[in-house]
């Protein structure tokens, strides 16, 4: 049951975060876990993981303590928060501040989402959040006192009779010439998508490029980020519009960006993150046998 809001929620969206949601889809995963930090009031969305076949319980398990809540795309008939979510919600989270989004899609974009929030095992309280990017206001520019302004006065020369019909004639070649060039429609821009999937000790990075460019690869990337120390890969040889690459980090914080450039065309990059990665640790090496001299034991 929703509660009067008395202490106002003050929640940051990351603007990488804000735009990935706005993507979300109802054919894609209709949820996942939202991550940040939250202290008093204030929440903040860094990041979130999608549920990728995993169960909310699940994917909540893997965020670790970087979980701040869950969020769910809009569908037909579960336009507001079911009373089963509400109850795993405050199962999984039962301390602190914490939030659930569900996201509102129009016309296949996140505009807006509804977001419930709670202090613990208290009442939740509801708002409405914008998903757009916010515009700032254009600055009034000072206009000048029209006393101190001189006004000219120019007076052009008339042009001879014979300048206009030149003019139409050039205007009408242009036209006709326009006219027989041959119009191709734009095709969709480029986009790319990174997903992760953990197995065991192996974190496997999944890309797929759409609308690849005809202009030649300049270079491809992946920077890798484990617990806050970054180490670049090289991709530009082997890059293909859809590849994978097997990865086996050390950390438990894993950000991955993929960076494509082309000639002439605008770069292309994507980010995923895993939190609560668990690598396996290498096992102690056995002790080695020492051998004894016999003569040696003897003599002792």
């Amino acid at each position: 049951m929703e509660a009067v809001r008395a202490v106002a929620l003050d929640l940051d969206i990351h603007p990488y975060v804000k735009g990935r949601l706005r993507l979300q889809r109802r054919q894609d995963e209709t949820g996942g876990v939202l991550l940040g930090t939250a202290e008093g009031a204030s929440v903040q969305i860094t990041g979130f993981k999608r549920l990728a076949g995993s169960t909310l319980r699940q994917a909540a398990d893997a965020a670790g303590p970087g979980l701040v809540g869950f969020y769910r795309v809009q569908a037909p008939g579960m336009t507001t928060l079911q009373p089963e979510e509400e109850q795993l919600w405050r199962q999984i989270l039962p301390h602190g501040r914490s939030v659930f989004l569900l996201i509102q899609v129009v016309d296949g974009i996140g505009t807006a989402a509804q977001v419930w929030t709670r202090e613990g095992d208290g009442p939740t309280t509801k708002e409405k959040v914008s998903l757009l990017q916010e515009e700032t206001p254009a600055t009034m520019a000072a206009q000048p006192a029209t006393a101190s302004v001189p006004r000219l006065r120019i007076k052009f020369p008339t042009p001879p009779k014979w300048v206009p019909a030149c003019a139409a004639v050039l205007l009408t070649l242009v036209a006709s010439a326009w006219c027989y060039q041959e119009i191709k429609p734009a095709g969709p821009p480029p986009a790319l998508t990174l997903e992760l999937q953990a197995r065991d000790s192996e974190l496997t990075a999944i890309w797929e490029q759409s609308s690849v460019p005809a202009e030649q690869l300049q270079s491809a990337s992946l920077l890798v980020t484990e617990d806050g120390k970054e180490k670049t890969i090289d991709l530009t040889r082997r890059y293909s519009p859809k590849g994978r690459l097997i990865l086996r980090p050390t950390g438990r914080d894993v950000i991955l960006t993929l960076n494509v450039q082309y000639r002439g065309a605008a770069p292309l990059s994507n980010t995923a993150i895993y939190v609560g990665f668990r690598p396996r640790r290498a096992a102690p090496a056995p002790p080695r046998a020492v051998a004894i001299d016999p003569a040696k034991k003897r003599a002792s």
